[in-house]
Order: structure tokens, then sequence, then C-alpha cells
């Protein structure tokens, strides 16, 4: 299994979510940054060379009303304390302060200053970004001047990575939200789907009236609306199968009394019929009460299927309840075992419902296995639930597979060893349903000793219910 198995469909959601939210802020962000950046440093630099040419223009008018350059260089102010700037006179490099000499001009601009063009540079000046620009200058008729200022970027720099920093930030603000946005689009999408599923659960139990409810998104009302439909026609179709088992199995009553009834007869003047016949006699009964049994499990199958079976449940004292089952079913008192003090304990049951079950259960240990060899009593005592008594019936027969332990509760399907021995394959399937009629279901499971366990619960109903 990938990782895209395992992930769920709303993790999904949040994920992509919020990869689409870094992904458009990140671009954004970047776009911005750019922009600012370029704008702020395009706008300082416009300044600078402003700046650099006013005070170069002063300082040349110094020199030519006969001013020393080195006085007129540091007497003319500047607009930023920070700025910076050399000058070269008479092939001499003159500063307008501490921190700045011909070492710290790139070498390149420095060249361009030296033979007269202009020129603009982005630089490092003592580790900090900084803006040079060179212009050459004629002071009188013959005497030049090469300029070169320095203005800092620091500010600029300062100001760009607060841009960023402030960026970064909206990056993850917006990644979480689309992530909070995928999170709260998968809930609106997944709610439907949720209820969906869990209708679906309901539709399976045997609820054939379960609906989903019509969301107010119209996609979705599409989903919910078809999904309403295909139930409804479910549930017309196996109304219409349970109505024509049940009529059909009804309609069979009258034809099998009559052959019930010439069974008996033929049993009863089975002396007075040649010797041949009497084994047609003896079979014709045994087909005949197999008949009868199968009518009965249809009928009882049929009524499970359309849901009109309610159970009738009541509150039984355990210990009482357990004595009958094993009087009723001839078990021996070795098999019954339990730990606990069932005069104690009540339980919600459908007696009808489950002496059926019993009989089933035992009715096949005895059949394919050679009897039931335990019928154990526990208590699943749940944190913070209703506890249930659990029941198990064991036997020491070849046991079930694992492969076949769903698919034999299913209506006239039987395990691969039953194969040649009576039976239609009803038994389980309808003790199954009448569990699930009491709120449980049927188990099974292998014995200690190898074969077949078959295990279900009962409500325990505590001492204020009873």
């Amino acid at each position: 299994m990938n990782v895209s198995e395992r992930v769920s469909l709303r993790g999904k959601a949040v994920i992509i979510g919020g990869l689409v939210g870094l992904a458009i802020s990140l671009v954004a962000s970047g776009i911005t940054w750019s922009s600012a950046q370029s704008y702020l440093l395009s706008q300082r630099e416009s300044a600078a060379q402003q700046q650099s040419f006013v005070h170069a223009e002063l300082v040349a008018r110094a020199i030519l009303a006969g001013e020393e350059p080195a006085d007129a260089l540091t007497s003319i102010p500047t607009i930023n304390p920070s700025y910076r700037a050399l000058m070269k006179v008479d092939d001499e490099w003159l500063s307008l302060s501490a921190g700045i000499g011909v070492g710290n001009v790139p070498s390149d601009l420095l060249g361009r200053a030296e033979i007269g063009e202009p020129a603009d540079q982005r630089s490092l000046l003592n580790g900090r970004p900084a803006y040079f620009v060179t212009f050459p200058m004629t002071i009188g008729t013959d005497r030049q001047l090469a300029y070169v200022g320095v203005s800092s970027l620091s500010e600029i720099q300062d100001t760009v990575n607060a841009i960023r920093r402030a960026l970064l930030i909206g990056v993850f603000i917006s990644s979480i939200g689309g992530a909070l946005i995928g999170f709260w689009l998968s809930r609106r999408v997944m709610e439907p789907l949720k209820e969906i599923s869990t209708t679906s659960v309901d539709l399976s139990s045997g609820d054939l009236e379960a609906r989903v409810r019509i969301p107010r998104e119209p996609d979705l009302a599409r989903i919910s609306h078809s999904f309403n439909q295909m139930a409804e026609s479910l549930q017309h179709r196996l109304e219409a199968e349970s109505r024509f088992a049940a009529q059909a199995a009804h309609e069979l009553r009258s034809p099998l009394t009559a052959l019930r009834g010439t069974a008996d007869i033929l049993q009863m003047h089975k002396d007075t019929l040649p010797s041949d016949l009497g084994g047609l006699v003896d079979n014709l009964g045994t087909e005949v009460s197999e008949f009868e049994r199968m009518l009965e499990d249809l009928l009882v199958l049929g009524r499970q299927s359309s849901g009109s079976d309610r159970a009738n449940l009541t509150i039984r004292q355990a210990d009482t309840l357990f004595v009958a089952i094993m009087k009723n079913f001839d078990l021996p008192p070795h098999v019954f075992m339990t730990d606990l003090d069932l005069s104690q304990i009540s339980v919600r049951v459908d007696v009808t419902r489950l002496k059926h079950v019993f009989g089933n259960l035992i009715n096949n240990a005895a059949l394919y296995a050679g009897g039931v060899t335990a019928l154990r009593v526990g208590l699943n005592d749940r944190d913070g639930l209703q506890p249930r008594l659990v029941i198990d019936i064991d036997d020491d027969g070849p046991g079930i597979s694992e492969s076949e332990r769903e698919s034999i509760l299913e209506p006239f399907t039987r395990g691969r060893r039953s194969q040649g021995l009576p039976g239609s394959g009803l038994g389980l399937s309808i003790a199954d349903g009448h569990l699930r009629s009491m709120g449980s279901r049927l188990n099974i499971s292998s014995s200690p000793s190898g074969g077949a366990r078959f295990s279900f619960e009962l409500d325990v109903v505590e001492e204020d219910e009873d």
C-alpha cells in the first residue's frame, strides 16, 4: 500500500489546500518582493545620482572660485549624513570623510572615473551595501575633476528584509489558511458521503427504510438523490422477493398438508402394503418432514428479509434461562461451563428466537460434529458500555475454514464438509437473523480442540432496568 492509499480523502484535501495556498502565496510574495526591491532601489539610486551630481557641481564651482580642492570638498554640506565622496583633482585623490578611500571603490568603476567616464555600480562598503556613482567635470578650461559619490543602501536593504520577513509570514499564514479551507471544503463534501456510508451500513443491516438527507449543494444533492433512488429500488425489489417467497411458501402449505396426511395414512397401513413398498413409505415420510422444515425456514427467512419480523424482547433471569435450555435440548450437565453467578444476571432476549438459535446450533453440532462438547457463558464487561453476556458453543468436529465462516451465514450456502448430509443451508442464516433482531450477531471461530465455535452475545440488564 503506497502513501496516497493510506491518506484519507479529507487528509488529501487538507494537504492539497495547503500546497495550493503555499504555491500561490510564494508566487505572489516573490513578485511583490521583487517589485518592491526594484522600486525602492531605483528610487534610492535616482536620488543618490542627483545628490552626487549637485554636490560635485557645488564643489567644482567652489574650486573655480579659488577655494582649495580639499576645503571645497569638505565645506560643501550634504543632505544625508551617511553620504561619502572621493574626488580626484590634479592627480590627487581627496576624501570627504573618514572611512572611504580609493581602496573602497570597485576597481572597474575607479578606472572609468580616472579616464573621465560617468558610471554607477552597487557594491559593498565596509561590508554594507552601497551605491557608487562617478561624474567627470571640467573646472575652467583645462582642469579636470573626477568625482565619486557613495550612498549607503543599508536602510533600503533593511526595509527590503523587513518586507521579505512580512511576506514569509504571509506565506505561512496563507498555507495554513489553504489547509483550513481544504479541511472545510472536504468536510462539506465528506459529510453527505459519510451519511451515505452510514446509511449503506444500515441498509446492509436490514433497515430498508434508511435514507440520506438531500444537501443544498446541487452536485452532492444529485449523488444523494441517486443513492435514495437506489435504496428505494432495492427496498421494493427485496420486499417483492420476500413477498414472493412468503406467498410461495404459504401456497405450498395446502399441498404439503395433503402430502403429510397421505404419508401418515400410508405409514399407518404399511403392514398391509407389499414388502417392497415399505421402504418407499418410510422415505416419503422423511422427505415430507424435511420439506416441512424447509417450508417453515422459508417463511421465517421471508419475514426476516422483509423486515416485518420484529423481536419480542423480554427480560429473563440468566440462570433460569440456561436451565431451561439445557433441559429442552437434553444436554449433559458437564458441557455447561461458567464462572458467573447467573442468578444475579438478567438478560434482554426474545425467548422464542433464542430457542430457535440454540436448536439450530445444537442440531448442527449433533449432525456434523458428534454433538456439543461445551456451552460456555462469560461476561464481556466493556469500559463505559453496557456489559454483554457471551455464549460460546463448541464441538470437536472438523471445524469450519476461515474462508467459509462468512459465506455459510448466507441463505442456501453450506460448507464443503456438509455435502451429502441432510440440510438446506438456511439454518445458520436464520439463526444469525434472529440474533441481529436482538442486537447481536453470530460469530464463527475455532474451538480449543480444533472444532467449530459459534459465539454470540446478549444484552445484560442493569438492576434499575429489571
